[in-house]
């Protein structure tokens, strides 16, 4: 068995103790006797001697027992902690020393218990607000390797996220704008930031960037974090909102223009003829109308904008408002010598709607094919039920449209020919309406078209939920 330092330590105590005590006791007998001691004397002072030094090392052998096991538990219970066993505890329940060493080291070891669990649960639901964020979040060390990164900087950046972590950000990313904020950042400038844009598919994606330096509990910089934050949408909001002001003053410019042309022509020939005169008047009123419609769609395409999912709905027969606005529309392709013909379901087409929105809808999808179809054309208007919805399609036999228009006629002012729709009186709003109808009624229109044979248009709205179990 392996002997302590201790316990040598103690036996040398002992022994040294024993020594002086036994050579003392021998210069006091032989001071007493006043001569010199004979050998026998010396012998039994050295007896003497051991047998003290044997007894104390015995008795400090006893009695060190008990002490060395008590600390040889406190040894094992800190390596036990400090592998990280945090259950460990030390059971000595004496009222010395030792006890209370042990009593000490239990309540360290709850205490760092409960704290290592509060930093835990801590950082769980940080990681939790982190992981949910919809903005990416990418945190540094003071030489710009990545120490954090969420899902949505990750998906935001093309990165994987165990991938990018330890790597230097710049060369994880191959975006420079990133590095250069991050170093502004840690030269203490505050709420700095930057936009990137990074290619895609569909559209530029704009990224905004947001910098701030990781500071300790001393102010001492230790890193920085970065907030990415997709703004595309947002930027495509902005210019189509920028787009829309610029084509509605074009748009009211045009006519406004022309009224006031005509109006000075007349007032600065007080005796023109009254041929020429009518003539001018006859133009000013289709300017007037052209002007009107525009305004009146402008007000419908707001209102059908703003208006709540839930607004003034009712059980509506889709039915019922493609038939009215077939009837409205007859007249009109009449006109055009183009045959209009109706394809009516045969079952009820129950939707929750506004009658009024959905008939407005149909008017749109029905003058715009007999705008652009010639003479002598067909145009066919059917309805019908298919898995849980109604559909409505428009098709014609007309002048068709490229397939590089398609994904963009339902933008607002959006016309595949200007000039030929300004001349047939389009104010570029009746499909954007369509667009924006269908959604207030949680459903969507498609279109299908090809240039010389023809277009169609399809609106698939949801039935009601009792008439999809029919």
């Amino acid at each position: 068995m392996m002997v302590s330092g201790t316990l040598l330590r103690l036996f040398a105590v002992c022994i040294g103790t024993a020594t002086i005590t036994g050579i003392a006791v021998h210069v006091a007998i032989r001071a007493e006797a006043g001569a010199p001691a004979s050998s026998s004397t010396a012998l039994q002072t050295t007896l003497a001697v051991i047998v003290a030094g044997a007894i104390s090392c015995t008795l400090t052998w006893l009695s060190s027992r008990g002490l060395r096991t008590r600390l040889r538990s406190v040894r094992y219970a800190a390596e036990a902690i400090a592998a990280g066993n945090l259950e460990r505890r030390i059971h000595d329940h004496n009222f010395d020393e030792i006890g209370g060493l042990a009593a000490a080291f239990n309540s360290m070891t709850d205490q760092l218990r409960d704290r290592i669990e509060a930093l835990n649960v801590e950082g769980n639901r940080l990681s939790s607000i982190l992981e949910s964020m919809v903005e990416g979040v990418i945190a540094t060390d003071r030489q710009e390797r990545i120490v954090h990164i969420n899902a949505a900087a990750a998906r935001i950046l093309g990165l994987r996220e165990s991938e990018a972590l330890g790597k230097q950000i710049w060369k994880a990313t191959r975006f420079p704008q990133i590095h250069d904020l991050i170093a502004k950042a840690m030269l203490g400038k505050a709420g700095v930031r930057t936009e990137i844009t990074r290619p895609s598919a569909a559209d530029d994606e704009v990224i905004e960037l947001r910098a701030s330096t990781l500071v300790d509990a001393h102010r001492t910089v230790r890193g920085a974090v970065v907030v990415l934050h997709d703004v595309t949408h947002l930027r495509r909001l902005e210019r189509m909102r920028r787009d829309f002001v610029s084509n509605v003053s074009h748009e009211l410019k045009t006519p406004l223009m022309a009224i006031q042309g005509i109006v000075e022509t007349m007032l600065d020939d007080p005796d023109m003829d009254p041929e020429t005169s009518v003539r001018f008047l006859a133009r000013l009123r289709n300017q007037c109308e052209r002007l009107g419609s525009l305004v009146h769609d402008l007000l419908e395409l707001s209102r059908v904008e703003s208006m709540p999912a839930a607004h003034d709905r009712e059980r509506v027969d889709l039915r019922t408002s493609i038939r009215n606005s077939v009837e409205h529309n007859l007249p009109y392709a009449d006109e055009k010598d183009i045959e209009l013909t109706y394809d009516e379901c045969e079952d009820a087409l129950i939707v929750f709607g506004d009658a009024e929105m959905l008939r407005q809808l149909a008017d749109n999808l029905l003058q715009n094919a007999i705008k652009y179809t010639p003479g002598d054309g067909h145009v066919v208007a059917t309805c019908r039920r298919e898995a849980g919805f109604a559909i409505f399609e428009v098709r014609d036999d007309g002048i068709g449209i490229e397939r590089k228009h398609l994904d963009r006629i339902f933008e607002r002012f959006y016309r595949v020919d200007k000039a030929r729709s300004r001349e047939l009186g389009g104010t570029g709003l009746g499909l954007s309406i369509v667009k924006h109808v269908a959604i207030a009624h949680e459903g969507n229109v498609e279109v299908e078209s090809e240039p010389g044979v023809g277009t169609c248009f399809r609106l698939r709205l949801p039935l009601a939920p009792s008439e999809q179990a029919e």
